[in-house]
């Protein structure tokens, strides 16, 4: 396997390098409903094999729930494409050095414009964001899962910009896999009530009704100010790096958590 990073990223490939330019998405005035894409890099300058990014949401209050989806695009202006699909982000405004962090291996030409647009429960919501795209140093990878391949969003439920609700016992959160994925990464959400904060041990699973098996387990916790935090899998690794769980075409996943109080809520980024 080559490097995992090059050292020769040039200025044109990130944007945000320091707080005052970190890039601001807004989203659409009906909620719920994907805005308008921001650009986020107008061209990158080499082929890249990693995207990382760091968001938070702008418009956040105490006690109160602002779910957002974001997507990752790419493509000139008027014929964007997702690239990655509906990232969980929605809270509050804390500090930059806390914005919670994703990277992944995803392909991107070189001389690619890369965007975002999101949704939210809030109205009009904004996103402060960091995005860079990255090369690798030595040969190109050519069997990452994300490089081949499109990364797909299982489980969301766009009414409420959010993931699927956990209950105590395995919850059904896909029915039947339509294709067999190379990795598949549990995303928490945060809580269903803003006013409340919890601490979540969230198992992720897979297998028919009365016959699931555990896959792996974090810790997830939520508060009234909306900050969700993860122990384990921590929200600012690598995708492919994440306990390795793959399922056949016909799969049904599950999730289950160890608390009613302010149900947990998550989904599954998924890559053939």
């Amino acid at each position: 396997m080559p490097a995992i990073f090059s050292t020769n990223l040039a200025a044109a490939d990130h944007v945000g390098s320091t707080e005052n330019s970190f890039v601001t998405v807004t989203g659409s005035a009906t909620t719920h409903t994907k805005g308008a894409w921001t650009e986020l890099i107008p061209a990158t300058s080499a082929d890249g094999y990693w995207l990382s990014i760091a968001t938070r949401d702008d418009t956040g209050s105490s006690s109160s729930v602002s779910s957002i989806l974001l997507d990752i695009g790419i493509g000139a202006a008027g014929l964007e494409t997702v690239l990655v699909p509906d990232i969980p982000i929605g809270h509050s405004q804390i500090s930059m050095q806390t914005m919670p962090g994703f990277t992944i291996p995803v392909f991107v030409p070189s001389g690619s414009r890369i965007s975002a647009r999101l949704q939210g429960n809030v109205a009009s919501d904004t996103a402060v964001m960091f995005c860079e795209v990255r090369s690798v140093a030595g040969a190109a990878p050519t069997d990452w899962p994300g490089i081949t391949n499109d990364w797909e969003h299982l489980g969301i439920d766009a009414a409420v910009s959010s993931g699927t609700v956990l209950g105590t016992s395995w919850t059904e959160i896909v029915a039947s896999t339509a294709a067999a994925y190379q990795q598949i990464i549990a995303m928490p959400h945060a809580g269903t009530d803003g006013t409340l904060g919890n601490n979540h041990i969230i198992d992720v699973g897979s297998g028919a009704a009365a016959a699931e098996v555990r896959q792996y387990g974090f810790e997830m916790r939520t508060t009234g100010s909306e900050e969700t935090e993860t122990l384990f899998p921590p929200p600012a690794f690598f995708a492919m790096y994440w306990r390795p769980w793959e399922a056949t075409s016909g799969t049904r996943l599950v999730g289950r958590s160890d608390t009613s109080t302010n149900p947990a809520r998550i989904s599954f980024l998924v890559v053939q």
